[in-house]
């Protein structure tokens, strides 16, 4: 079982992108929520990855070339995946925003 979280910057975030891009945003939580996180992990299109040095505790995925959403999982029952942004992959001010 998973519980997923939207962070309050996420739901600005999502608020603010292209509406492309929100809308590919929705269908990632939907597949989470649905389908669980491993599957959505596991699909192909999503392009899910996890993160180096800093950001080892941040996961993403490609929205398109430019957008990611970045995501955090917490081991516990259930699993709880909060969504903590969605913006142009700007790694240096992601890296001081979660150290």
């Amino acid at each position: 079982m998973v519980a997923l979280v939207l962070s309050k910057r996420a739901r600005k975030d999502l608020a603010r992108v292209p509406s492309y891009i929100a809308e590919k945003a929705r269908l990632w939580i939907a597949e989470v929520r649905e389908g669980g996180l491993q599957r959505a992990q596991a699909n192909a299109k999503w392009k899910d990855e996890s993160k180096e040095g800093r950001l080892r505790r941040v996961r993403a995925i490609w929205l398109s070339r430019e957008y990611r959403l970045f995501y955090d999982v917490k081991q516990e029952i259930p699993v709880v995946v909060t969504v903590l942004e969605v913006n142009r992959h700007d790694y240096k001010k992601i890296e001081r925003r979660y150290r």
